[in-house]
């Protein structure tokens, strides 16, 4: 199945960018996904020298539907931990983690690219 990450309410997002990989897993006793993106973005805002690609999606509203994925858009907030250093399993604290986007998953590049919701 083929992802895009695509949203009108952040300017990193705005253009559908493809997920590469993904990996369905819990952290924290939420249902997330961890993702290889495309593209890099720039979050030196935070601190972050290097461009970002992996990200922890997390459901703003219904945590099953990263667990099924059968319903699209899904709207998520797309985190990146403080440390670069740190892999994307085993946190202990969503306090290890920066909370840098929101954003929508779309199963298609063309609803991705309408902002279809």
């Amino acid at each position: 199945m083929e992802l895009y990450l695509c949203t009108d309410e952040n300017t990193d997002f705005n253009m559908p960018i493809k997920v590469l990989q993904y990996e369905k897993v819990n952290i924290l006793n939420r249902n997330c996904l961890i993702v290889d993106l495309e593209k890099g973005i720039d979050y030196e805002e935070f601190g972050i020298k290097s461009l970002v690609s992996k990200f922890i999606l997390v459901d703003r509203f219904f945590d099953n539907r990263l667990n099924t994925l059968n319903e699209f858009p899904i709207e998520v907030h797309a985190f990146i931990p403080k440390n670069p250093d740190n892999p994307l399993h085993g946190f202990t604290s969503w306090n290890d983690l920066i909370n840098a986007a929101w954003t929508n998953i779309y199963n298609n590049y063309e609803d991705a690219a309408k902002h279809v919701v």
